[in-house]
């Protein structure tokens, strides 16, 4: 089950990745060239970040992040529609999402994933962790109504409650 402290461990890694967004890249052409399979603890999250390593993907944002705080986890390389297919289970009440749980947006298998920082358990409008590019829409934080705006519906969350 996962504990509130491996929950604030994630913010607290998402506030710093934030801090440090101008080291972290988006693949040209959406095409992944690194890997994020080794990432196993907040040091080699960071490491990867501080060398200038971080060219990653939305997925691999989110599982990196999971990776760190976790020790890695299943499918770390996968893409967003795998953590609808095989991964995580999936819930569609934003109200329902605590902080660290994933986020895809989009029909099938997703065209992008992200990550709960603020819970919203009133107005179901969590703030999420989002990285979508380079520039204004490298790792940032955004209300989940304004990124759903970007994408099509639906918009699917995923629990890590039993990670």
């Amino acid at each position: 089950m996962t504990t509130a402290a491996q929950r604030q461990k994630l913010c607290d890694l998402m506030d710093w990745a934030f801090s440090e967004r101008h080291r972290i890249s988006y693949p040209p052409g959406d095409k992944r060239v690194t890997t994020v399979h080794h990432i196993v603890s907040v040091a080699d999250f960071k490491a990867d970040v501080l060398a200038g390593r971080a060219e990653w993907d939305c997925t691999q944002m989110t599982y990196a992040l999971l990776g760190a705080v976790f020790g890695g986890v299943k499918n770390q390389d996968g893409y967003t529609g795998t953590q609808l297919t095989d991964f995580l289970p999936h819930y569609t009440d934003p109200r329902r999402a605590y902080p660290g749980a994933l986020v895809v947006l989009g029909p099938r298998t997703g065209d992008h994933g992200c990550m709960v920082r603020h819970r919203d358990a009133v107005h179901g409008d969590p703030l999420v962790f989002s990285h979508g590019g380079n520039g204004t829409f490298a790792a940032r934080f955004v209300p989940l109504s304004v990124e759903a705006k970007s994408h099509k519906p639906p918009v699917t969350l995923c629990s890590i409650a039993h990670l």
